[in-house]
């Protein structure tokens, strides 16, 4: 596997991972929340998202929609595993 295919597998888990955290059972679910269509959020969890400008809207989307601000080094998996969010969750 390339590093470019393990980095693309890697950001798609995360993706899943943020979205069941948020208590999302499904992608469909968190996208319309969020404000995506559905089929592209989906397919960001299969296959992930290699273009850095669809990566900085999804977070600031996720941002607006009121879920927090997600970290770029968790999301990225870039050194020790920190924490998912940089901000609170919106209270429940």
């Amino acid at each position: 596997m390339t590093e470019k295919e393990k980095f693309l597998v890697g950001l798609a888990k995360r993706l899943r991972e943020l979205r069941l955290s948020l208590g999302y059972e499904t992608a469909a679910s968190f996208a319309r929340a969020i404000g995506y269509p559905p089929d592209k959020y989906s397919r960001y969890e299969r296959r992930g998202i290699l273009r850095t400008g669809v990566i900085i809207l999804l977070v600031r989307d996720i941002k607006t929609s009121g879920h927090g601000q997600v970290s770029y080094d968790w999301l990225f998996d870039f050194g020790p595993s920190g924490p998912m969010f940089l901000s609170p969750l919106k209270d429940a």
